[in-house]
């Protein structure tokens, strides 16, 4: 039993460190937060008239050595302020900072300028909020190509697609199994290749409910395609959002509100219900917390880790370049803590559904779907919010195909 126990841990730590890396130098990861040490970065946003593009605000945090080194200091937060937002907020603890924040410049060059902006350190050794302004230089300076933000006309940035809204059918091969794979372990490829975004999946009438499918990690829309068929096309109007699920999930959150603001100038749509599985409801969650200018009244969630994963514990104290998302899914991580302490509005209903069909796991607690701790799925700030709670004697996956998970997903967006 040993030896078999051993070779298991063995297995787990070779599939972190050969399914790839990415951002190695600048890996987004998420911050721990400590009650009595958490405190609050935040600021305004001063206009810049030269550009009407998106501001991007990067936040990094000193490791060691010469705190004078920027090879010192780690990318652990982000926020894509478009225009009309001039607000930024981080919720870090005790530690040392510096923020950056830069915008695309109004016609491109062949090499990349941008308005910028760099702080001075920000020291954080007590539980307060530390206001810091951001305004972008005067001029557009030249910046450095790896900077994976800012645009050119050769070479353009990774986020210029993410964001997308696109009309195609469920059966797209952009939705296939090895794209999952590419958008967990080279998010970067993928937001090149593909982009994301929200695809549209029939033509929109205004009579019809719009419903949103969000994916989990390692998914893609099609793990959807047996609720999605099932619904009636005359009464609803289905559409999914597709990101690279390796990326930090803040990324996600603000590739979908972005998604959002150019669906709502194509349509008059004034609510919308979501149904998320897995990691999806997470990303769901946040939007939810973030974007005021839909109502969302029904929010369906299926077999989601409200309170992480342990096991994203081990990858993440194994390898320094796992998935980025892999550090929002530690449980108590800032992304997760975040989320849940804020309060859904009152004309939202929270349905939660969870399964619980899994084996016995030297990473899982022994109730389990397979994948998610029902200790997860079920944890108390989620139930807390919740107005009903739905189980299902089904896998992580096979949840999705449940006859009974779908006619009682049916019922509850009839009411």
């Amino acid at each position: 039993m040993k030896s078999k126990f051993l070779i298991g841990v063995n297995i787990i730590v070779a599939i972190f460190i050969f399914q790839g890396c990415f951002f190695s130098k600048n890996l987004r990861v998420d911050l721990k937060i400590d009650k009595e040490s958490k405190s609050v970065i935040k600021g305004s946003i001063v206009s810049n008239t030269k550009s009407s593009k998106d501001i991007y605000i990067v936040l990094f945090k000193y490791e060691k050595g010469d705190k004078k080194d920027f090879k010192n200091y780690k990318l652990v937060d982000f926020s894509m302020n478009v225009k009309g937002n001039k607000s930024f907020s981080f919720s870090v603890t005790n530690g040392t900072y510096f923020l950056y924040s830069c915008q695309n410049i109004e016609k491109l060059k062949i090499k990349k300028y941008a308005y910028v902006y760099k702080s001075d350190i920000i020291d954080i050794n007590q539980s307060i909020t530390k206001i810091n302004n951001i305004e972008l230089s005067k001029t557009a300076t030249q910046v450095e190509d790896n900077n994976i933000l800012i645009s050119s006309l050769t070479e353009t940035s990774i986020f210029k697609n993410f964001g997308d809204l696109v009309n195609t059918l469920i059966t797209d091969e952009l939705f296939s199994r090895k794209y999952a794979s590419l958008g967990l372990w080279n998010p970067e490829d993928f937001l090149k290749n593909i982009g994301g975004g929200i695809y549209l999946l029939d033509e929109y009438q205004k009579n019809k409910k719009v419903i949103l499918f969000v994916h989990g990690m390692n998914g893609t829309p099609l793990d959807f395609k047996y609720i999605i068929d099932s619904l009636d096309k005359n009464k609803y109007y289905p559409i999914v959002y597709y990101y690279p699920s390796g990326i930090n999930l803040n990324y996600a959150v603000d590739g979908l509100k972005y998604s959002f603001d150019k669906l709502l100038k194509l349509y008059n749509i004034d609510d919308i219900t979501i149904v998320a599985h897995s990691m999806g409801g997470l990303v769901s969650r946040a939007f939810i917390n973030s974007y005021k200018k839909i109502q969302i009244k029904k929010f369906i969630t299926i077999a989601t880790p409200w309170n992480g994963q342990k096991y994203a514990q081990l990858g993440g104290d194994s390898i320094k370049n796992i998935a980025a998302s892999f550090g929002n899914m530690v449980p108590k991580s800032a992304f997760l803590e975040n989320n849940q302490n804020i309060e859904f509005p009152n004309y939202l209903n929270h349905y939660l559904l969870f399964a619980y069909k899994g084996k016995k796991s030297f990473v899982l607690d022994s109730s389990n779907d397979g994948v998610i701790s029902l200790s997860s799925q079920l944890y108390t700030k989620a139930q807390q919010k919740a107005s009903r709670v739905y189980g299902f004697n089904e896998t992580h996956t096979s949840v999705l195909k449940s006859d009974e998970m779908i006619s009682l997903l049916k019922n509850v967006i009839k009411e």
